[in-house]
């Protein structure tokens, strides 16, 4: 199956980039490898205002290109974000910048811990 990119599923650009770290099953994570183009919801670190719908695109951290779509997501990594609904981009201008840490959530599961480490689009992108 070929793979799409976010930016051109979303018609958008991606709106930050974080680095993140996987939790192993043992820790709570996942229990099985996760691929390109899984769709993890991210919560701020202080879990006050719950999930957003902002997508992580994982970028292969040796050639800066997207992860190959077959390739197991590594454990240890950076991905490309993109914020999904229009109506919580002023929240997100707000909160989000280099530093801000919070978590990939699958459900009510933390599967990583990432921060954020560069602001591409989110100010560009008015949506």
């Amino acid at each position: 199956m070929e793979y799409t990119p976010y930016e051109s599923i979303f018609s958008q650009p991606p709106d930050f980039e974080v680095t993140y770290q996987l939790y192993s099953a043992e820790a709570g994570g996942r229990k099985i490898a996760a691929y390109q183009g899984i769709r993890w919801n991210f919560m701020y670190d202080d879990f006050r205002e719950g999930l957003y719908m902002i997508y992580p695109e994982i970028i292969n951290i040796n050639t800066g290109e997207l992860l190959e779509p077959n390739t197991p997501i590594p454990s240890l990594g950076k991905a490309m974000m993109y914020i999904l609904n229009p109506k919580f981009r002023t929240l997100h201008k707000q909160r989000i910048k280099a530093g801000t840490r919070g978590y990939f959530m699958e459900g009510n599961t933390i599967v990583a811990v990432c921060e954020v480490t560069r602001i591409s689009g989110l100010y560009d992108n008015p949506m």
